[in-house]
């Protein structure tokens, strides 16, 4: 007699327990960290896998229908963003169709992107120093963040030179890209391999 799907999902859930509390489970969990595999596993390419959140929806479903694993990891999505990536004219990584063909897994882009010079100015504002000075390095189209005055600044009647430095043609083209990777992010996050855990 086969198992109900409750069944299976209850014995999942007291093996993954049984694991992480250090308790003998009935076997080991099987939950693998697959990045690019359900691509390989179904024949499309890395680049679909990294632009095409359907196509990696079907092929994440194939390999969980077929290897059963106990959990899946939550590494799916780190697939589906490129768009997320190109809105933001991400600096940080090369991807497959984005400096990479289309079978190459992306690869971090070494750099310096915080001096030992910079310390201080990080400790004083941490927020600040992400906002005008690492997410412009990081995130190309963010290049206009480099003029936001100091955020400790924006307080009481100082919050309105603040908010107009958001009305440059600059800021408002940075804003936008930040609004679009947004968009795609909510879009990847909705998605069912997002849900499927």
């Amino acid at each position: 007699m086969s198992k109900t799907p409750e069944e299976l999902y209850n014995e999942r859930i007291k093996r993954m327990r049984d694991a992480i509390e250090l308790r003998e489970p009935d076997k080991v969990p099987f939950t693998p960290f697959a990045t690019f595999f359900p691509a390989t596993y179904t024949g499309i390419t890395f680049q679909e896998a990294m632009y095409d959140l359907d196509k990696l929806e079907r092929a994440v479903e194939k390999v969980v229908q077929d290897f059963q694993p106990d959990a899946c990891p939550d590494t799916y999505r780190i697939l589906s963003w490129a768009p997320v990536l190109e809105a933001l004219d991400y600096k940080q990584l090369i991807w497959p169709g984005h400096g990479l063909g289309p079978n190459r897994t992306y690869q971090f882009v070494e750099g310096e992107y915080m001096t030992a010079e910079e310390y201080d100015d990080f400790l004083l504002d941490p927020t600040g120093f992400l906002l005008g000075t690492i997410f412009p390095r990081m995130w190309g189209s963010l290049e206009a963040f480099k003029n936001l005055p100091s955020v400790p600044t924006a307080y009481y009647t100082r919050i309105v030179p603040f908010a107009a430095a958001f009305a440059a043609p600059d800021m408002i083209g940075a804003v936008g890209s930040l609004l679009k990777a947004a968009s795609e992010g909510q879009r990847i996050l909705r998605s069912h391999l997002c849900n499927m855990q």
